[in-house]
C-alpha cells in the first residue's frame, strides 16, 4: 500500500565558495521523512546557469510551488 507525505517549501538561492548557485529547499515542519530534520536538499545548476538566472527561477519557484510530496511504496 502506497503512503504519500505533504510538506510545504520554499526554495533558498545559495551558492558555493567559487560563486556558483544552488537552490535549498527549506520544509515546513514535519518536512519529509527522506531528510532528516536537521537535513535539507539542494538542487544543483548546469554549469552555464549564471546567479542572475538561478535568481530568476527561484522568484518563479517561489510564486509557481507551494510543497512537495513523496510517495513510498
Amino acid at each position: 500500500m502506497a503512503t504519500t507525505e505533504h510538506t510545504g517549501v520554499v526554495f533558498e538561492l545559495k551558492e558555493y565558495g567559487d560563486g556558483t548557485p544552488w537552490l535549498m529547499a527549506n520544509f515546513d515542519e514535519p518536512g519529509l521523512s527522506c531528510v532528516k530534520s536537521s537535513g535539507f536538499l539542494g538542487l544543483q545548476f548546469r554549469e552555464f546557469v549564471t546567479f542572475q538566472q538561478a535568481q530568476e527561477f527561484t522568484t518563479q519557484m517561489h510564486k509557481m510551488i507551494k510543497g512537495m510530496s513523496l510517495t513510498k511504496f
